[in-house]
């Protein structure tokens, strides 16, 4: 009896003892999470994120939102060009045209735009830091949506802009390419090193003024065997086209023209700017003037005078002689350029002096000449000096020996390398004069003279004028 009652206490403690350690959670078989979880007041974030924008589309499908600016001044020559050279590669990529706008305040701001040089924008929209640039660098730089191309000179904004065309618009053989979209990092920041020109190339040229100067020639008989040119190949229209790829060719810096009749400047004037040249006519009579490479140099002043003893006033001498005697109007002229890479100056003179017919007068213009070199460069503080010209005579005359009497010299005998015998050719070749009579000469201080040459180029056999065209490289040395 006894151990039934104790059996039946055992029960009844656990029966009581059971539901506690269930609501204890002591149960290790109940594995149900019974916990009521109330709804979230809070939306789900559904947005999709927007990828950062990497690259600015400068073209799409040939179309474009950019436009060009460049500096609204009349000195910014450099700029210009170098404009031009972009919306060419522009067009050539895409066959379609860019614009080119300037600074000049009344004109609208765009966000798109390639800003080529120190433009208004800089320092109100945008600012670079320019004198942390070498002279010989040059920065290519997106700006938000803005590309800025910026040499610390002028110079070297040209040649960021040709690396920039070299860069996006042209092959690995500088061939243009065919693009319908072009796109560039938006963190573009290029910073480049170009190497400052050592040398100018000097040049002259006579450019033979008319058409008709050898039809009597042709048909005498003491010419008639030796000139055999076909005087239709050597019309002023025919020649025009030869003496502008001869500049574009060699690329003189400055160069001094003789000859240079209406006809001449007209076509000139119409047609240097495509090729990135300007001209500069003396100011008492154009048919002598300069022809300059915009890129490379700028006038920063200029004068003429008239051979004669009277040199401010008087066209033709009436001491040496008078036109009834066959003289006509000859002077020399002068420019002052700035080399735009370094900031050095440098005068150039150009003359066409009287033809052998008196050779007395020839000694006297000389004179009047090689008083206006030296006092010209006296005016300017000793610049060294370069002389071109049509002399009409050779270093065998009196004449030359005046004029090497003092501070000018002979690039043909001062060059390190000198190659060319005679330059007037009178439609025969090179076979007809031994020694030139169209000159490169320059001041004995300031200039190394590294080369000389007179160029014998023709075109398909036929001449450029009846005079070659001479040159000399040199260095400024002060």
């Amino acid at each position: 009896m006894k151990t039934f009652f104790r059996i039946l206490s055992l029960v009844l403690v656990c029966m009581m003892v059971a539901p506690i350690l269930l609501a204890c959670g002591g149960g290790n078989g109940n594995t149900e999470d019974t916990t009521t979880v109330e709804p979230s007041t809070t939306p789900a974030d559904t947005t999709t994120a927007v990828p950062e924008v990497t690259e600015l589309t400068l073209f799409d499908d040939g179309a474009t939102d950019y436009t060009i600016l460049r500096p609204d001044s009349e000195e910014a020559i450099v700029e210009t060009r170098a404009a031009v050279t972009l919306s060419t590669a522009f067009k050539e990529a895409t066959g379609k045209v860019i614009k080119i706008t300037t600074d000049w305040k009344t004109n609208p701001v765009s966000d798109y735009e390639i800003c080529i040089g120190e433009v208004a924008r800089m320092g109100e929209y945008y600012d670079i830091d320019t004198a942390s640039l070498g002279e010989n660098q040059f920065i290519v730089k997106a700006i938000d949506s803005r590309i800025v191309i910026l040499g610390k000179t002028t110079y070297g904004t040209r040649t960021a802009v040709e690396w920039f065309v070299d860069t996006y618009f042209k092959d690995a053989n500088g061939e243009s390419l065919s693009l319908d979209t072009l796109k560039i990092e938006k963190n573009l920041e290029y910073i480049g090193t170009f190497e400052i020109p050592s040398t100018l190339r000097i040049m002259t040229q006579n450019l033979l003024a008319t058409d008709t100067e050898y039809e009597g020639i042709v048909k005498d008989p003491n010419w008639a065997s030796r000139i055999k040119v076909d005087l239709s190949q050597h019309t002023l229209a025919v020649r025009q086209p030869r003496i502008l790829a001869l500049i574009e060719a060699y690329q003189p810096d400055s160069l001094g023209v003789q000859e240079c009749s209406a006809t001449w400047r007209n076509y000139f004037d119409a047609n240097l700017k495509n090729i990135g040249y300007r001209r500069i006519g003396a100011n008492k009579n154009e048919k002598i003037g300069i022809i300059y490479n915009m890129s490379t140099v700028k006038p920063v002043d200029r004068g003429s005078i008239w051979l004669t003893e009277n040199p401010e006033k008087l066209k033709i001498s009436t001491e040496w002689g008078s036109s009834s005697d066959g003289l006509t109007e000859r002077l020399a002229m002068y420019v002052v350029f700035e080399v735009i890479a370094t900031g050095e100056r440098y005068i150039h003179f150009n003359t066409h002096l009287e033809t052998g017919k008196n050779s007395i007068i020839q000694v006297k213009q000389t004179e009047v000449l090689l008083n206006y070199i030296e006092t010209i460069c006296a005016q300017k503080g000793n610049l060294p000096a370069v002389v071109t010209g049509d002399f009409n005579y050779n270093s065998s005359s009196s004449s030359y020996t005046t004029l090497m009497s003092s501070i000018v010299v002979d690039a043909k005998y001062e060059s390190a390398k000198s190659t060319g015998t005679g330059s007037f050719n009178k439609f025969i070749g090179q076979s007809y004069a031994s020694l030139p009579i169209d000159q490169v000469l320059g001041t004995n201080y300031g200039i190394d003279y590294v080369e000389y040459k007179v160029v014998y180029d023709t075109d398909n056999g036929c001449f450029l004028s009846d005079h070659y065209a001479v040159y000399a490289d040199i260095s400024l040395t002060k």
